[in-house]
């Protein structure tokens, strides 16, 4: 499935470009982040569920998978909180909360944290990320202090958890049909998640605080999304109908049509917060589902693909703290924004690309070797 390993790099590009506007200007990208987001929780219970789709509840399978999930995702996450705490005290050393503003951290992102934060509390949040219970910190923003995207990272965390439950319960729908109603009627109880959370105020009666808390960051209210990738896994291996490339194509473009369109929707204040993420889940569904379908190319493309996927990784986890660091350099030398923009792009990915090389992959080769894992090939997914 090497487009969909091309298409994570896309996703992770969409969440970068949404937080360059977030940070330095220009609304109209803003909401293609959440749109990049979404495309990975989807792709996520696709490609695990394709991978594992005859997972048992037995300690070796367990041990296997639940291994090759740490190996995958733990070194990179441990160097992109390091280098968050490490930016932290570089853009506020006195840290307290109004000093975050000198990083241009969001204030829906930090306003209940406390005034006066300190070591202290920098150290604690530190290690509630390290061990993905920042959530249950006293205070709500707490989750983004130290890397704010990483909050993605401990939904992915807990959608492994239930992974195999997920997989061992869906199958038994043993229609592709009735595996597509499935995973629209779990996309169809996201947004009803998203009014009862609400109270079905949408528009500038939404409480955003409250949005971000517990919609948007919330494992729980965007499980279905994960669900939905797994229930298009399952209905791709039981459905002989294989696509022709054309109409592969003409699909996903329909489907960018379709995501371009929802997006302008979403944009709309009057459909907030339900044009936040949720309108753009079935068009990264369907276009997953296409794209998955594509035939095997060139062993070539399909190793540039995967170390296409293995940086979006490093991408999405490390641009933040460059972000802000960026944001700090533009603030004491009034660079030109454009030139700071594309700059601190080129940045993130050339960084991402060196962590991939020099670091991630390596350590991930050492905890194989650590763990015994039964898998030779180190995991790219």
């Amino acid at each position: 499935m090497w487009a969909l390993d091309s298409g994570r790099l896309v996703a992770a590009c969409f969440v970068l470009a949404g937080h360059l506007s977030l940070y330095f200007g220009g609304p109209l990208w803003v909401s293609v982040a959440p749109a990049g987001l979404s495309w990975f929780f989807v792709l996520s219970g696709f490609i695990l569920a394709t991978i594992y789709h005859d997972v048992e509840l037995r300690a070796p399978t367990l041990r296997q998978f639940y291994l090759r999930r740490f190996v995958r995702i733990y070194p990179l996450y441990l160097l992109a909180c390091v280098f968050g705490v490490v930016v932290l005290w570089i853009g506020n050393p006195s840290m307290t909360r109004q000093g975050l503003a000198a990083l241009g951290i969001p204030g829906f992102s930090s306003f209940d944290l406390p005034e006066n934060l300190g070591n202290g509390y920098l150290l604690a949040v530190f290690a509630k990320t390290l061990a993905f219970i920042s959530p249950f910190d006293a205070h709500t923003t707490a989750r983004y202090l130290v890397n704010s995207p990483l909050w993605s990272i401990y939904c992915e965390v807990f959608f492994y958890a239930l992974l195999p439950l997920l997989v061992i319960t869906l199958r038994r729908i043993t229609s592709p049909a009735m595996l597509w109603v499935t995973a629209a009627l779990l996309w169809l109880l996201e947004g009803a998640i998203i009014l009862v959370v609400t109270n079905g105020q949408l528009g500038e009666a939404a409480d955003w605080s409250l949005v971000h808390a517990s919609l948007y960051t919330n494992p729980l209210a965007r499980l279905p999304e994960f669900m939905i990738g797994i229930s298009l896994a399952l209905a791709r291996q039981r459905n002989v109908w294989r696509p022709s490339r054309r109409v592969i194509w003409v699909g996903v473009a329909s489907c960018l049509g379709v995501l371009y369109f929802s997006l302008l929707l979403g944009s709309l204040p009057q459909l907030q917060p339900l044009g936040l993420y949720w309108l753009v889940v079935p068009a990264n569904a369907v276009s997953i589902a296409l794209l998955a379908s594509l035939p095997k190319t060139s062993p070539r493309i399909e190793s540039a693909s995967v170390a296409l996927g293995l940086l979006s990784y490093a991408i999405y986890a490390l641009h933040w703290p460059m972000l802000e660091l960026a944001y700090l350099l533009q603030s004491r030398y009034l660079l030109p924004v454009p030139l700071l923009i594309i700059g601190t792009a080129a940045a993130v990915i050339v960084v991402g690309w060196l962590v991939v090389r020099w670091y991630e992959t390596p350590a991930r080769k050492q905890l194989h070797a650590l763990f015994n894992s039964p898998s030779a090939r180190v995991p790219t997914t």
